[in-house]
């Protein structure tokens, strides 16, 4: 063995053991939580975390708790970069009162969290164990979409939770299901808070109002400590929907439009798609523009998705929508979709040939509608729930966790 073959395979080495390392840790932490969210008492202190720290439902809702529990409540907003976090905050929330910052891997988060009567997450927060009497844990949907929330096959923890959100009565159902919420949490079906309003973007360094935004889902996730996942075969490695992306792209300019995508943050090959002919906008561009990810999206001329859920919460808007998925049927193999599957219930809003790709661009480039009695057919058929133009979905979901909890708010925010 050369001499750089036994340094790769000492830095490999270190890698597995690093990850095996990071397993018994997480293991032995869910474990403690487990037990210390059954037997310690509590004190008023609700935590709220999302995934990412940019995640639009859970910084609304930490500023409306902040906004209307009691003193001596405290609203503790866990995190993985405070610096993040609070830019964030403050560009979606900049007149709320400020929440407290904790790292979630830090020692301070986790013990908060131990003693925490109310907890609101998207994803999962430290296993989503069974709280004790005078706990109340909480899921909020960050997006019920057209895919089935667990790959077929794959084994996960459940996750409980006294009470489940979701923007959708038929697909989020489901989902929560599928994620192992006990059958006695109530489904509470609300707009979702990231749909409230916000300011529409005036200074557009970004030209989105020329851009055709195109959200792929993640279909391979970059390496982490607790490993990797994938669903079907990533976008740069299929040869034929890179070459069907380059005519999308090529058409997109001769009217004047430019596709662009969001890197997610989860992705392994968003940074790829540069030279695709996609401009990739990173998180760290729109925090710099003091744009958040909603109003992103809002600011486009047209958004083209294929199973990302990210079209749930715009389906209430003018914003033309279309469906561009090439690998469909592989990745219903491999993922699966959730009932009514979007291909039968919304069929117009698929482009599946370049007769309609262009129709779709040329509606774009107009700004006009496309398809809108499509897209209330999906709306009816998925459940969405109302959205109210002038806001006001925050403070209702607040309400309704706030009535969980037992606790009365010290005033409705206006």
């Amino acid at each position: 063995m050369s001499r750089r073959e036994a340094s790769t395979t000492r830095r490999s080495q270190r890698r597995t053991m690093a990850r095996r390392l990071a397993g018994l840790v997480t293991r032995a932490a869910v474990v403690a939580m487990r037990l210390a969210v059954r037997v310690l008492p509590t004190v008023r202190i609700a935590v709220v975390h999302g995934f990412p720290d940019t995640e639009e439902n859970s910084l609304r809702i930490a500023a409306e708790l902040r906004r209307t529990l009691p003193e001596p409540w405290r609203v503790v907003l866990l995190c993985d970069d405070p610096v993040v976090a609070v830019r964030a905050y403050r560009t979606l929330e900049p007149t709320a009162p400020p929440v407290t910052l904790r790292r979630r891997l830090g020692s301070a988060g986790y013990l908060t969290a131990m003693i925490a009567r109310v907890w609101v997450h998207t994803h999962g927060l430290y296993g989503s164990p069974r709280g004790g009497r005078g706990r109340c844990h909480v899921l909020v949907g960050h997006g019920h979409g057209p895919k089935q929330a667990v790959p077929y096959g794959v084994a996960h923890r459940p996750q409980h939770a006294d009470l489940a959100f979701t923007n959708t009565r038929v697909w989020g159902s489901t989902v929560i299901d599928d994620l192992g919420v006990p059958a006695t949490a109530p489904r509470v079906v609300l707009a979702s808070p990231r749909s409230d309003p916000v300011p529409a973007v005036t200074d557009d360094p970004l030209e989105l109002s020329r851009t055709v935004l195109w959200l792929p889902t993640v279909r391979r996730t970059r390496a982490m400590l607790r490993g990797q996942w994938q669903d079907g075969t990533p976008v740069t490695e299929q040869a034929g929907l890179v070459e069907e992306l380059s005519q999308l792209c090529a058409a997109a300019r001769r009217r004047g439009l430019r596709v662009a995508t969001k890197a997610h943050a989860l992705d392994a090959d968003a940074a790829a798609f540069d030279r695709l002919g996609v401009r990739v906008v990173t998180g760290e561009q729109l925090l710099a523009a003091d744009v958040g990810f909603q109003q992103f999206v809002g600011s486009v001329a047209g958004l083209l998705t294929d199973y990302s859920s990210v079209f749930v919460d715009h389906l209430h808007t003018a914003l033309p929508i279309a469906f561009w998925t090439p690998d469909v049927d592989e990745f219903a193999r491999d993922r699966g979709f959730n009932e009514p599957d979007f291909r039968t219930v919304a069929p117009e809003l698929f482009l599946r040939d370049r007769s309609a790709v262009d129709e779709f661009l040329d509606a774009v480039a107009a700004g006009t509608p496309w398809r809108s009695q499509a897209r209330t057919a999906l709306a009816t058929a998925i459940g969405l729930a109302p959205v109210d133009p002038a806001g006001g979905a925050t403070r209702a979901v607040v309400r309704r966790i706030l009535a969980q909890a037992g606790v009365t708010a010290v005033a409705a925010s206006d």
